[in-house]
């Protein structure tokens, strides 16, 4: 498992936001051919939620839609 990390001041600059997201980019493309995908604990901004669930996004997603139809569960990177 790999975990990236780019240390940040409270308040980054956009020029600051952008050299650490090439950063966690360029490290995802030289791993990208090992890689079996995301692990939904460590979220990443702009990454596709399907990305951490493969071939059972649809499947969650039926259950959540079942068991939360109102969305009260929901946060950034709910699966609805």
């Amino acid at each position: 498992m790999i975990q990236w990390y780019s240390d940040l001041a409270a308040h980054p600059t956009s020029a600051q936001l952008g050299v650490a997201q090439n950063f966690i980019s360029n490290g995802h493309r030289a791993v990208r051919t090992a890689s079996a995908g995301g692990y939904v604990n460590y979220v990443e901004a702009g990454r596709p939620v399907g990305s951490y669930y493969g071939a059972s996004l649809a499947r969650l997603q039926a259950v959540k839609k079942k068991y939360d139809p109102s969305n009260f569960f929901h946060a950034p990177y709910t699966l609805v």
